[in-house]
């Protein structure tokens, strides 16, 4: 199975962003959360039951917009050696059947075509 690593964009989260990492926590490497926030949210992280070695959370103090943020993430899942990562807003969420559908069917289109970029 191809190592998938995530970013994930934040502005002021409450527990149900949470909830919508754990849809698709246990199918990912890694998961980088980039706060927008003006605060430090680690606090949030800290009160799951998740491995917090497959979360890394980098808080922006400000609101950078979304491009940023994903470039900062993006730019940290390859320096960790990730060539895939899946992008996901803070209020997105996957069924348990759709996320296993989702990378089953990556898991093929790159198999298929090794010079794919990105998969939509």
């Amino acid at each position: 199975m191809t190592a998938l690593s995530c970013v994930v964009v934040w502005y002021n989260p409450s527990e149900k962003e949470l909830k919508n990492i754990e849809s698709y926590y246990g199918h990912l490497e890694r998961i980088y959360i980039i706060d927008n926030s003006d605060n430090n949210n680690s606090e949030l992280i800290d009160s799951i039951d998740l491995s917090k070695r497959k979360i890394k959370y980098f808080p922006n103090y400000s609101n950078l917009g979304i491009a940023s943020a994903l470039n900062k993430g993006c730019i940290s899942a390859i320096e960790d050696g990730f060539k895939w990562i899946l992008t996901m807003d803070q209020d997105s969420t996957f069924l348990e059947h759709e996320i296993r559908r989702f990378i089953n069917e990556f898991e093929i289109k790159i198999q298929e075509h090794k010079d794919i970029a990105i998969i939509a």
